[in-house]
């Protein structure tokens, strides 16, 4: 079949200059005011290797105004996991399938690229077959002239890999990116390449290719490359969709969008995620708009969600999940079956079951409205209180009858709460109250809790019960482990901890220090080495007690006197050395006698419920 006349320059010329009058009127019509959102053009962000393309400029990608990624998943036959060390690199059909699915997890879709090079056929024919088995958007080819690419075998791989791929695989997409410079068509066999693709993807990096005439301006080389694809391709129906250069400046990004808007392109990628500035990120997002990204993507407020194997319909509250037991709990709470969103398998288990700080929660038909702070539901009295705090009525969020049990009642362990009353300030340590002075504020925040204080409505305090210091239990949590041991050791060392009850109940041995030998103690304590053993109660008898028996005195006896002799008193009692047992080790001190004791008084044993100083509430 013989290859079609291409256009000549004069006309390339025309449709170049017509294109660029076009790029012209967008720009002037966008420099009367402010920039308008563009929905027909989105973005979507390359990915090279994993290390070298994360974090970028914004780690999360949900950030990023894209909704699709390019993954490069193998070179030639070589999966990507031989080049690049990060544990997400692809290295085979199923670790790209969970890539897939971590990336719809944030409502982004993937496309496959890959680099073909070499000679063997059979090899890149399987990888590619593998790649789209794994329900990825499309597969687009890297196809350049260079060393590690495929330079003198472009030919061979177009005719006898990529055409036969797309003989086997008729509806899958597939697309090529390319060097745009003229003089390199040739070498590539780029028209053999497109002949069989959907997508054309010139790579337009007007920085590396400064001072090349047109190739050096975004505007130009978008120009250039959409012209030659019209020689290129004539008569095909291929989409435009050009790569651009992402290690640039905002001004000369939004020319290249204005360029590829007018041209007709509906998205651009962006060479790479990995590189582009924050300023670019910013251009492109206010250029095109925030995209539109369903709730569950969001994790927003009310997003009823359902995944495909799961029977339960939940509801999304301050970004934790609330399952629905029954068709009448979604009517009841305003919804019906036609407000339910399709999530992936797994989804589900990615929300956690305590909302956010902040979050308002009512349960359908009941009154009590809860607000979460730190991790624990707390049930605000009445509309008084509410209002005390400053709450918003049109935040308060409903979810299922019974559903706020999920929520645990106290709040986290070292989080410093005060009243709105402005008194005293506390922690919560166990479900149990602890006044704060200025000392165990800097302690907990030292040790990296307490930075924020939560302000609770009058009265809400009282509903903890205070802490009862009990002798070793430095954490406060009333009970003695090794974490209290723990917390003298660091003590002692001047290790930043949380053991706000260390200086009133460290010092088990009542030598005023609290020292390592405390920490041992309560060790030893914890083992059982130091508890006396009681002294069992002999179990009572029902048989009467025998009485006693008088016992005859002897009447005495004469005892001859021994002869005086030098020599010692044998003794007849044999040591336990002798008896060939191990010597006894003396009865151990446990807790100090009244004597010793720095007050005078006994010490209390560890597990004992003691009084002592405490910061004034």
């Amino acid at each position: 079949m013989g290859r079609p006349r291409a256009l000549g320059r004069g006309v390339v010329r025309r449709l170049i200059l017509f294109t660029f009058i076009a790029v012209l009127a967008a720009v002037a019509a966008r420099a009367g005011g402010a920039a308008a959102a563009s929905p027909s053009l989105t973005v979507e962000a390359v990915i090279w290797q994993f290390n070298r393309d994360y974090p970028g400029a914004e780690p999360n990608d949900v950030n990023l105004p894209i909704k699709t990624v390019y993954i490069k998943t193998h070179d030639g036959a070589d999966w990507m996991s031989r080049y690049d060390p990060n544990p997400n690199a692809v290295s085979g059909p199923e670790a790209l399938r969970k890539l897939i699915a971590d990336y719809s997890y944030q409502g982004i879709d993937v496309v496959a690229w890959f680099v073909p090079y070499g000679t063997d056929i059979e090899g890149q024919l399987q990888r590619a077959r593998e790649v789209l088995d794994t329900g990825v958007k499309g597969l687009i080819a890297d196809v350049e002239p260079y060393q590690g690419f495929c330079k003198q075998d472009c030919g061979l791989l177009a005719e006898q890999f990529w055409k036969r791929l797309r003989q086997e695989r008729p509806n899958a997409n597939l697309g090529v990116t390319y060097d745009p410079r003229t003089q390199w068509h040739g070498p590539t066999a780029l028209a053999e390449w497109l002949s069989v693709a959907d997508m054309a993807a010139p790579e337009c990096y007007w920085e590396t290719f400064a001072g090349q005439g047109v190739w050096g301006d975004p505007g130009a080389c978008l120009l250039q490359a959409h012209a030659d694809l019209l020689t290129l391709a004539p008569g095909k129906d291929i989409e435009f969709a050009p790569m651009l250069q992402g290690d640039s400046s905002g001004p000369k990004m939004r020319v290249a969008l204005d360029t590829a808007l007018s041209i007709g392109a509906s998205r651009v990628s962006i060479w790479r995620r990995g590189v582009v500035p924050a300023a670019v990120w910013d251009e492109i997002r206010a250029y095109i708009g925030e995209p539109e990204r369903t709730c569950w993507v969001t994790r927003a407020d009310n997003c009823l969600i359902q995944g495909p194997s799961d029977p339960t319909v939940w509801i999304i509250q301050g970004g934790a999940r609330f399952g629905i037991p029954s068709p009448q709990a979604l009517f009841d709470l305003g919804y019906d079956f036609g407000d339910v969103r399709a999530v992936p398998d797994g989804f589900v288990d990615l929300l956690p079951l305590v909302p956010r700080d902040g979050t308002l929660l009512k349960e359908t038909g009941l009154d009590t409205i809860y607000v979460v702070y730190a991790g624990g539901a707390f049930g605000l009295p009445n509309a008084a209180a509410f209002e005390s705090l400053g709450l918003d009525w049109g935040a308060v969020r409903g979810i299922p009858p019974g559903t706020v049990a999920q929520v645990p009642k106290r709040p986290r362990d070292f989080n410093r709460f005060q009243e709105v009353d402005g008194g005293a300030e506390y922690t919560v340590v166990n479900g149990r109250k602890l006044p704060l002075d200025s000392q165990l504020i800097d302690m907990l925040r030292d040790s990296g809790y307490g930075d924020k204080v939560y302000t609770l409505w009058d009265g809400a305090l009282a509903a903890f019960p205070d802490v009862t210091l009990i002798r070793g239990d430095t954490s406060c949590d009333g009970e003695i482990s090794a974490v209290d041991a723990l917390r003298i050791l660091q003590e002692a060392v001047a290790l930043p901890h949380p053991g706000l009850c260390v200086l009133p109940a460290g010092n088990v041995d009542c030598d005023a220090d609290t020292d390592v030998i405390d920490a041992l103690r309560i060790l030893r304590w914890i083992a059982g080495l130091d508890r006396p053993e009681p002294t069992p109660t002999p179990e009572p008898s029902d048989t009467p007690a025998p009485e006693p028996t008088a016992t005859p005195t002897p009447e005495p006896t004469a005892t001859p006197r021994p002869e005086a002799t030098d020599a010692p008193a044998p003794n007849l009692t044999p040591t336990p050395a002798a008896a060939g047992m191990p010597t006894p080790a003396p009865a151990p001190n446990v807790w100090p006698s009244a004597e010793e004791a720095p007050d005078g008084g006994a010490c209390q044993p560890i597990g004992s419920a003691f009084d002592a100083s405490l910061p004034s509430s």
